[in-house]
């Protein structure tokens, strides 16, 4: 099955884009997996085309939009990160309409492949849909769910009509309605919210991935602990296919808040030395270059006693070393959550 893998970031996410496509290069060496990534700006843009990268293909903004004249027209009455959701179904349904694809896949830029995806991507083969489910650990549940059950970050529709009907169904929900809030009462939440009735509007087409293979995250970190097998990651017996590392932000040039606090997740030595430290150290090194060639960085905060606070759990680097801090049993709402319990 000929599949093509869509992504899309701007500058600020740039040096995470990289960081994912190589992973997955590296998961699936021979041939290079075909990345098509939406370039949200220029600097990018330019950057991407003149870099070399096996596999990846850039794509002006400008492209895309010019084949779909229904997105400039949401994106006057949304926010870039609102425009960025209405975008998700819109580059996979471009791709399809080529016809040079059996399949796409989409992926979040701040994915990281931890092992090879192709026993998920053929799932395909045998429904023209799958979706990944958030599964929140026990204490967010309630209200992580009303963002979603489902996260948009790994997705995959195979070329044909139950395929298209989906994504064209997802493209007109997201041009009409597509906020950063939550909208109870249509059940409706930026552009995820949307996949929880697919299973319903495509009966027997859906096929459902479930952590520990597929979707590990913060949000379920804390219900799929890790371990080294002959130096492989491991949950549950399984080898986890990719990680998604939400919630990163650079705290000067040592610290990186990681949000695991918001989940009630902690980063074990596991966690810590065989999943976050050798993403951060590429993250790193791809910033560093990133930098270097387009002179622009991926948002950095300031690093002050409040902002550690805010952050509440980080890492902190030593060298080529990273170790957590956790400073949430201070924060009110980890407090008011303990006298729940």
């Amino acid at each position: 099955m000929n599949i093509a893998f869509t992504t899309l970031f701007d500058r600020r996410y740039l040096s995470r884009g990289l960081a994912m496509i190589r992973s997955l290069r590296r998961q699936m060496p021979s041939p290079a997996p075909e990345v098509f990534a939406l370039c949200l700006d220029d600097i990018s843009y330019t950057w991407l085309s003149q870099l070399g990268e096996p596999g990846l293909r850039p794509i002006a903004i400008g492209t895309l939009e010019a084949a779909d004249p229904e997105l400039p027209k949401a994106r006057r009455n949304r926010s870039h990160g609102e425009y960025c959701f209405t975008l998700s179904p819109c580059l996979p349904l471009h791709l399809l309409d080529t016809d040079r694809f059996d399949a796409v896949v989409s992926l979040d830029a701040d994915l990281f492949f931890l092992s090879d995806p192709t026993p998920l991507l053929r799932q395909l083969e045998q429904r023209p849909i799958f979706i990944t489910r958030h599964a929140f650990t026990q204490p967010i549940r309630k209200v992580g769910l009303q963002t979603g059950n489902f996260n948009v970050s790994f997705q995959g529709f195979r070329n044909d009509a139950i395929g298209r009907a989906c994504l064209n169904q997802w493209r007109r929900q997201c041009l009409e309605w597509c906020f950063h809030r939550v909208d109870e009462r249509n059940r409706r939440y930026a552009d995820q919210r949307y996949l929880d009735s697919w299973p319903d509007d495509f009966p027997g087409q859906v096929t459902i991935l479930d952590p520990p293979v597929a979707g590990l995250a913060p949000w379920n970190l804390r219900d799929f602990p890790l371990s080294v097998v002959d130096g492989h990651l491991h949950s549950n017996g399984l080898r986890p296919v990719f990680y998604h590392f939400h919630g990163l932000h650079f705290l000067g040039q040592r610290r990186v808040a990681n949000s695991l606090w918001r989940y009630h997740a902690t980063a074990d030595s596991v966690a810590t030395l065989h999943l976050y430290a050798p993403y951060l150290r590429e993250l790193i090194e791809t910033e560093a270059s990133c930098a270097r060639a387009t002179g622009t960085l991926t948002t950095v905060l300031p690093d002050t006693l409040f902002a550690r606070w805010q952050a509440q759990t980080y890492f902190e680097a030593s060298g080529d070393s990273f170790h957590p801090v956790d400073l949430s049993s201070l924060h009110p709402l980890q407090q008011a959550w303990r006298l729940l319990k």
